[in-house]
């Protein structure tokens, strides 16, 4: 790090001056945090490392380690598993190669296996390790091993390589089931490094320990038993994430002794346009700003948004306006899924010899790679995590001793939280890497890989803390192809096929539905597990897929294909579904005043019945739309809140209706009358009545506005309905209760305490409660068997209703917007009868 500040870093310390003193700017600021430069805590190199290490160390300008390294390669030396947590660019990569260069220099034939999470990051890396391959001046080759690696180059890599660079896909596919090739290199493993091991969470973190399970089996298998040596962001249960990978005690590294450069980290409001419906500026509009005025200033900077799209759009805007104040569009560059790997390149180099002055991208630049010295991070909403906030805003500032990351908030509960709680972002990480090895569908599919890489033993465990006899036991009677050797009780694999090749570590089922793009070519564009198809894929869906858009045209649910083409529409769709739940067992329960929250196992059904065609990126309503999609059943967990009897009723005499609404015993009359009136034909758009299938009847006012049921159920206030316009009229007129708009801010706010995307979990409102006594809401796991996420939402329940409260009393709206409760509609004050409902629940909540 340099001592002294260049030009660069004196224009960002002028433009940081100019914004605190300009009160234009100041008033869209949540929160303003500094971290004050840090010095390096330092220590001597090792004596016992070996001179070749010394001598590559000094030649490379390093003359003494920082504490962590030090702490690191004393553990590994003495034979421990280690996992640093440390900063961004701490140096975290030198402390878990020092110990492999070493037992390189003892003894040559040693082997390594590196797990990256991504290609690229997999690629930067070898150049790293190359560079100290060539100052130790030791012939041994790095080399990669993924999907990339030529054919004919595969062979030279398993017979050569002596450090192995890949992915866990990688080794699910390519290197486990094909271990007979790979012997002489499992037979001297040494280590494993798992690199951004806070990535491995939810369903591919589940994957990935049994993939690792496996590899550990093999080594053994091969006389090895390898050292694992884990480098990740910080989470909040470090040690539990490493031993859960590892499942083995780890030596843990906390304490950061890198040097870091003065930073500032600015949680930016973008501007409110409207404040009765809580309306403001788009994110990427206010981001554009920001990036442009840094680019003004001659300030190297960094972007990031959360999909490919608002990537390509973002882009777009900054490169236009560039243009207009008479920059080179070629200097704004945009990095993403999709490009090509020589594009990606390009752009990386372009960073580091500075070339390129700005870079608009997914997370695919979040993690380690070298792209130079960027001063600069706007990030546009929350990324989904702490620990991805702290990786992006850490992408600048690695080589200069001035940087600054802005957070430009969208209107989302969840970052109208962390803009009242801003120390979740500066001070700590709430949030849990969660995975669960042991789910039932994930550990079945991985226990058919491990017998057919290798016999499984009558004793054998394969997982640590499960007995998976039974398992075994059970896939054998179901006709698996299975067979237990009589000689010596061992289990094989007896099928042609290897059945790695059926398993996706993203996803828990095998199951795919094929998206195929319309037209002579038929080309497979992508594919998406079959529990989500009818979210993702049904008959009018938005798809995206390398930053392009395609509209589904047609789904074959049996043969597993959809049908796409391209689509040039500036929208998104939003499925709407029917979804009823199953209780099959509840696991803890806690008990409140006016509630109780439990969490367990559930089933859930659910199917597409229709979806929502709205603008991107605002978001405004276009359409609607119906269609019919199949019933799917999803076992998984969740967590629920039950309201009590006596809190529906004193929130009802106070003029708050949760629970299902009585129509009266003359509804079913009055139904038929009222359709006989219209003709049985929909008073919106016309439609008959089918066979079978009787229209809705509507409440013009909404019935729950009545404190006479016979003055809402008169028949000025009645019309007949189809069941297409009825969604659409309840929609525009509100018809949400408190319950579903405390689900709606829970939802959103889950990811807070929770390392996850929005996207695991899913809103179920159930106002009658017949299984829980009460009206209910569920937030349950969008993965069959769940990993984890519903126990921990039990615990933090309290915490979560507090952060709720905490986001209405701020919210500056009037009755309801998408920054708390979600819309209103017309007629119903969505946020403050969810407020009363909240109160309640509050007053029994203890949070300590």
């Amino acid at each position: 790090m340099r001592s002294a500040m260049g030009m660069g870093d004196l224009a960002l310390a002028r433009l940081l001056q100019r914004w605190r003193e300009d009160p234009s700017f100041r008033r869209h600021v949540a929160a303003w945090a500094r971290a004050p430069a840090r010095q390096a805590r330092e220590v001597p190199i090792p004596a016992d490392l070996h001179p070749r290490c010394q001598d590559a160390l000094r030649r490379q300008g390093i003359q003494v380690l920082f504490t962590h390294q030090a702490e690191a390669y004393r553990a590994a030396r003495q034979g421990a598993h280690v996992a640093l947590f440390t900063g961004t660019a701490s140096g975290k990569t030198l402390a878990f190669l020092l110990p492999i260069f070493q037992a390189l220099c003892e003894d040559p034939r040693t082997t390594a296996l590196f797990l990256y999470p991504t290609k690229a990051l997999a690629h930067d890396q070898r150049a790293v390790l190359r560079a100290w391959l060539s100052a130790l001046e030791l012939p041994v080759a790095a080399l990669p091993y993924d999907g990339d690696t030529p054919a004919e180059a595969r062979r030279f890599v398993r017979e050569r390589g002596r450090l192995i660079l890949t992915n866990p896909d990688m080794l699910h596919l390519g290197i486990l089931p094909q271990h007979p090739r790979w012997a002489d290199f499992l037979r001297h493993l040494r280590f494993v490094v798992i690199d951004e091991a806070h990535v491995y969470r939810g369903v591919f973190g589940s994957h990935v320990a049994n993939v690792l399970r496996r590899l550990r089996r093999l080594a053994r298998a091969y006389g090895a038993a390898p050292q694992f040596l884990l480098a990740s962001a910080t989470v909040a249960n470090g040690p539990e994430l490493a031993e859960g990978l590892v499942e083995a005690p780890v030596h843990i590294v906390e304490d950061d002794g890198s040097p870091s450069g003065e930073r500032h980290f600015i949680l930016y409001r973008p501007p409110l346009l409207d404040a009765a419906t809580g309306l403001r500026q788009s994110a990427l509009t206010a981001a554009a700003g920001l990036i442009l005025t840094l680019l003004e200033h001659g300030i190297p900077t960094i972007a990031f948004a959360r999909s490919r799209m608002a990537v390509e759009r973002l882009l777009r805007i900054v490169r236009e306006a560039w243009s207009e104040r008479g920059g080179d569009p070629g200097e704004v560059r945009g990095y993403r899924g999709g490009y090509l790997p020589e594009e990606r390149r390009e752009i990386e180099g372009g960073l580091r010899e500075g070339w390129i002055r700005a870079v608009i991208a997914t997370n695919a630049l979040e993690l380690g790679i070298d792209i130079g010295a960027l001063q600069a991070c706007v990030m546009v909403g929350y990324p989904g995590s702490i620990a991805s906030v702290r990786q992006q805003a850490g992408r600048a500032g690695r080589r200069t001793p001035l940087s600054v990351a802005l957070l430009v908030l969208t209107a989302t509960p969840l970052d109208e939280y962390l803009a009242a709680h801003p120390e979740f972002l500066f001070r700590r990480s709430p949030e849990a890497v969660r995975f669960d090895p042991d789910n039932l569908l994930i550990l079945t599919d991985h226990l058919r890989c491990a017998a057919f890489e290798w016999p499984l033993g009558s004793d054998e465990l394969f997982a640590r803390t499960l007995d998976t006899a039974w398992i075994v036991e059970r896939m054998m009677a179901e006709g698996e192809p299975l067979y237990r050797n009589p000689t010596d009780g061992r289990v094989y694999f007896r099928a042609d096929r290897y059945p790695a090749q059926e398993i996706n570590l993203r996803t828990t089922t095998g199951e795919r539905v094929h998206i195929r793009l319309a037209g002579p070519s038929g080309r497979v564009i992508g594919e998406v597990d079959r529990p989500s198809a009818p979210i993702l894929v049904h008959p009018g869906a938005v798809y995206l897929h390398e930053g392009v858009a395609y509209r589904v045209l047609a789904v074959d649910w049996e043969r597993g294909e959809a049908l796409a083409e391209p689509f040039e529409g500036d929208e998104f769709t939003e499925p709407i579904v029917e979804a009823r739940w199953a209780l099959d067992q509840e696991h803890a329960r806690w008990e409140a005043p006016w509630a109780v929250g439990a969490w367990g196992e559930v089933t859930i059904t659910r199917r597409v019945v229709g979806y929502r065609r709205r603008r991107w990126p605002g978001g405004e309503l276009i359409g609607w739309e119906e269609v019919e999609t199949p019933e799917e059943a999803l076992p998984t967990t969740a967590w629920w809140l039950a309201l009590r009897p006596a809190l529906v009723e004193a929130l009802r005499a106070e003029g708050v209706w949760i629970g299902p609404l009585d129509y009266g015993l003359e509804w079913e009359a009055i139904r038929r009358a009222i359709r006989s009136r219209d003709g049985y034909r929909c008073r919106v758009c016309g439609a008959p009545e089918l066979p079978g299938q009787a229209h809705d009847v509507h409440h013009l006012r909404p019935l729950r506005t009545f404190r006479d049921r016979a003055e809402a159920h008169a028949p000025e206030n009645l019309i007949t309905v189809c069941r297409r316009c009825h969604r659409r009229l309840e929609e525009m007129q509100g018809t949400r209760s408190a319950l579903s708009g405390l689900g709606d801010l829970l939802h959103h706010l889950a990811p807070v305490f929770l390392m996850s995307d929005p996207a695991d979990l899913s809103l179920l409102v159930d106002p009658e409660g017949r299984l829980t006594g009460g009206p209910t809401l569920l937030l349950y796991e969008n993965v069959p068997g769940g990993v984890g996420f519903a126990e921990h939402l039990y615990t933090v329940q309290p915490f979560l209703l507090q952060a709720a409260g905490e986001v209405l009393q701020r919210c500056p709206c009037e009755r309801g917007c998408p920054a708390c409760v979600g819309p209103p509609g017309e007629m119903i004050d969505l946020k403050g009868e969810t407020r009363r409902l909240l109160e309640r629940l509050l007053e029994g909540a203890r949070v300590e």
